[in-house]
């Protein structure tokens, strides 16, 4: 019986520029491509869900196949909604290291500088490139000395001078490897006026659904939901982020891929540039000082 999730592979005008889009097909033979593993083969799975191709486990869950469609065809998300209904999970050292987010990074900002040091050792990166399969030539994150929640601990009492206040959803990587890109959205922030607010976050799930665990996904999300909709209730308060992934997940995977019910928080949540942008439109550009520096910023597709 088709579902209601599959309709948009109909949409499918079989043009392929999904796959010249797509990083994975690119650099392996293994996938052929969103094309193929999306909706050409899910009009196969619906009909008999033994034809299940076990390339669906090569799709990173980018997105580039569905920025990158003119009929607005959900393929990655009919990629992962396969994954999860069709193909085992196969417990791998690799997929748990990189799906555990929280975990590896509280442990190693603990060890930040012995933990930096160790991983551009080349026989680290022989070892996981040849046991882990996590490429050598691959320029792994630095780790912080202090995450960026023990940091805004010791300063959050500054925030609460301002009576505009935002929820600063700032995922994994600034709080353990980027804590001055949360420092610099504090001070952004205080300059327009408007005080910073953090909860006690999860991982956003984007790992750990690119890794096909998607139990612990929802575990995640739905505690991110919660927390997050009890913080907003009866607010306007928006609930912005600096990382594109998390405002996808919170925004789009949430209620698609992880089927959850995102309405207590769905109208809070901005991108930071948006946020910032509505800002300047509604009050005005703030005074600044001149700056000679010309810069190019790339906005998250």
């Amino acid at each position: 019986m088709t579902q209601l999730d599959n309709i948009s592979f109909d949409h499918c005008l079989k043009c392929t520029v999904c796959t010249v889009y797509c990083p994975v097909a690119r650099a392996t033979h293994l996938f052929p491509g969103p094309k193929q593993s999306g909706p050409d083969t899910e009009r196969l799975r619906i009909k008999d869900p033994f034809l299940v191709d076990v390339s669906l486990k090569y799709c990173s869950n980018c997105k580039r196949c569905e920025i990158a469609c003119p009929s607005d065809v959900k393929i990655a998300d009919i990629i992962q909604r396969a994954r999860m209904r069709y193909l085992g999970k196969k417990l791998r050292a690799r997929d748990f290291v990189l799906s555990r987010t929280d975990l590896m990074g509280i442990i190693a900002t603990r060890a930040a500088p012995f933990f930096n040091f160790f991983l551009q050792l080349f026989p680290v990166k022989f070892l996981l490139d040849h046991f882990f399969s996590i490429s050598g030539k691959a320029t792994l994150p630095k780790y912080s000395l202090e995450t960026f929640k023990a940091w805004y601990k010791k300063n959050r009492s500054t925030q609460n001078n301002f009576k505009e206040k935002v929820i600063y959803f700032h995922g994994c990587y600034v709080n353990y490897n980027n804590n001055d890109l949360g420092k610099a959205v504090i001070s952004l922030m205080n300059a327009i006026e408007i005080g910073v607010v953090t909860v006690d976050e999860k991982c956003c799930g984007v790992p750990l659904i690119a890794n096909s665990y998607m139990d612990k996904a929802k575990k995640n999300a739905r505690f991110n939901i919660d927390i997050l909709g009890k913080a907003v209730k009866d607010t306007k308060m928006k609930i912005v982020s600096t990382s594109s992934s998390c405002m996808l997940a919170l925004k789009h995977e949430y209620p698609g891929i992880l089927a959850l019910d995102t309405r207590p928080i769905a109208l809070h949540l901005e991108y930071i540039t948006e946020f910032i942008h509505k800002q300047f439109e509604l009050n005005g550009i703030p005074k600044m000082n001149p700056l000679d520096l010309k810069a190019v910023y790339h906005a998250p597709c």
